[in-house]
Parts: C-alpha cells; sequence; structure tokens
C-alpha cells in the first residue's frame, strides 16, 4: 500500500491498515468542526504485531524558510489530538474504514510516534537545518507520556522500520 503526503510516497507493508488520518472524513467533517484548532497527523498505521505508527511529515527539501520554530510542540498536539480522536472515531465514523482502524488502534500494544522530515542537502536561504538529536531529544520531552522513544526518520535514515520512502514522481 502506498500512501502520498506531500512530495513523498510512503510504501507500507500489504498486510497493515494504513490511513491519512488528516484527510479521513471523520476528522475533517466531525472532529476537527469540533472548535478551531485541532490538528492531527499524516499518518496512522497499525502493523501484524498490533503497533500502532502516528506519523507525522514534513518536508522542507525545495523551502527557502525553516518550518515552524516550535516543530516539537506542533507534532506533540497533532499526537495529542490524533490520539483524542480514536475512540470518537472508532464510535462515530460513518465510514466502517476509518471505525475499524480506530478499533485496530485501540486495541495496540504499543504507540510509535514518528516525525518523517526531508530538509535541504544543502541549506538554502534563510533555511536553518534541524538536527535530528535534537528533534528526538524534545519530542521526548513533550511526549514521554505517550512514547518515551519517538523516531526521527529520513529517507536516507529509516532506523529499521518496515516501511520505505521514495520521492513522489
Amino acid at each position: 500500500m502506498t500512501l502520498k503526503v506531500e512530495n513523498l510516497a510512503f510504501t507500507f507493508p500489504d498486510t497493515w491498515k494504513v490511513v491519512k488520518f488528516d484527510d479521513t472524513a471523520f476528522y475533517r467533517k466531525q472532529f476537527a468542526t469540533m472548535w478551531n484548532g485541532i490538528k492531527a497527523v499524516d499518518l496512522l498505521a497499525v502493523s501484524d504485531d498490533k503497533i500502532a505508527y502516528l506519523i507525522e511529515v514534513k518536508d522542507y527539501r525545495m523551502s527557502i524558510e525553516s518550518g515552524p520554530e516550535e516543530l516539537p510542540r506542533l507534532v506533540a498536539e497533532k499526537v495529542f489530538d490524533t490520539l483524542a480522536a480514536q475512540i470518537p472515531c472508532k464510535l462515530n465514523a460513518n465510514e466502517v474504514s476509518e471505525r475499524e482502524i480506530a478499533g485496530l488502534v485501540a486495541e495496540c500494544r504499543q504507540l510509535v510516534i514518528v516525525l518523517h522530515i526531508e530538509q535541504p542537502i544543502i541549506p538554502k536561504g534563510i533555511f536553518r537545518p534541524y538536527l535530528p538529536v535534537n528533534l528526538q531529544s524534545r519530542l521526548r520531552q513533550k511526549l514521554k507520556a505517550i512514547h518515551a522513544h519517538p523516531l526521527v526518520l529520513h529517507r536516507k535514515g529509516m532506523a529499521g522500520v518496515s516501511w520505505t520512502v521514495e520521492l513522489n514522481p
């Protein structure tokens, strides 16, 4: 299964359940309309061994400016809001497939938070690259009650996860 996010194509094992959560009808038409400021991660994936992956994607390769200064806070907010949406999604989503994946997330034995970030090889303009180790440390601080060891990945450093990421043709 391949899903496109920004300018990247994520390919997951065929037996996994994966959804672009911020594009689901439940999130867009029901949950996010409750009040301003509700956010969601890009991808929600459930592996065969009952691990839920919440994946936020940032592609700054073509940017001349850095992303938000508080990227770890933004990711933490998206994770929190996405998790808050899972039980209501399981119970109230109009789409059966959306209810099913939310139910699978609720049954998982582990949560893994992933920030997938692509940056320019040679920074241009006023772009200041994020150091993955700094991002990971700050994400740990923000998300330790949810996942104490979040992953910060990029196409050339996938840390042994079971999916691949390619440039979107």
